[in-house]
C-alpha cells in the first residue's frame, strides 16, 4: 500500500533527478563569420558541469530511495534528511566557489596570449570542473535557471524529509488504538 509520505518522498526524488538534467551552466559566445555575426550558446546540466554537483545529486537520489523504501523508520528518514542537507550544501558550496574572470586574472597576474594545443578548450566552451563566470563583450558564462531549480528541489526534499521525521502523534499499531472522544 502506498502512503502519502512515501509518494511525497518519491516525487521529491523524481523532481531532483529531473531538474539535474536541465541546464545548470551556460555560455553565450559572439561569433563572426562570412554570414555575419551571431551568438552561439552552450549549456551543461549538473552531471556534465561539475563532478561535485553530480555527487550531490547522486547522494540525494540514494537518500530518496532509502527514505521511500522505509518511510516508517524515522532513523532512516533522518539519515536521508542529513544526506540531502549535505547534498544541498555541496551544490551551494560549489556554486559560490565558481570564480569570476576578474578573480582569475587577479590571481594569475592578468590576461595574455599563449600558444595552445588542439586539445585546449575553445573560447566559450564549458569545461567540467573548470567553470568560470565571465561577462565581457562577446562572451558570457554563468549559472542558469536549472541550478536555482536544483537548489529549490533539494531544499524541498529536505523539507519533506524533515516533516517525515517528526513524530506523527498516531499510535504505531491501530489494533490497540482508542478512538478519540469528540469535543464538538
Amino acid at each position: 500500500m502506498y502512503r502519502p509520505g512515501r509518494i511525497a518522498i518519491a516525487v521529491s526524488g523524481g523532481l531532483v533527478l529531473s531538474v539535474s538534467l536541465i541546464p545548470w551552466f551556460w555560455t553565450a559566445t559572439a561569433v563572426g563569420d562570412k554570414v555575419g555575426e551571431h551568438t552561439e550558446y552552450d549549456t551543461a546540466n549538473a552531471w556534465q558541469a561539475s563532478t561535485w554537483w553530480a555527487i550531490a545529486v547522486g547522494l540525494a537520489l540514494v537518500a530518496t530511495v532509502a527514505a521511500a523504501a522505509r518511510p516508517d523508520r524515522r532513523w532512516v528518514t533522518g539519515s536521508a534528511l542529513a544526506a540531502t542537507a549535505v547534498a544541498l550544501g555541496i551544490v551551494v558550496w560549489q556554486w559560490q566557489g565558481i570564480p569570476g574572470l576578474h578573480d582569475q586574472t587577479s590571481a594569475h597576474g592578468g590576461l595574455g596570449w599563449f600558444a595552445g594545443s588542439p586539445d585546449d578548450p575553445e573560447v566559450g566552451e564549458i569545461v567540467r570542473d573548470n567553470l568560470v563566470r565571465v561577462d565581457i563583450d562577446g562572451l558570457y558564462q554563468d549559472v542558469t535557471w536549472g541550478l536555482y531549480l536544483g537548489v529549490a528541489a533539494l531544499a524541498g526534499q529536505c523539507l519533506i524529509l524533515a516533516v517525515r521525521t517528526l513524530p506523527s502523534g498516531r499510535p504505531n499499531s491501530t489494533d490497540d488504538a482508542q478512538p478519540h472522544p469528540r469535543t464538538d
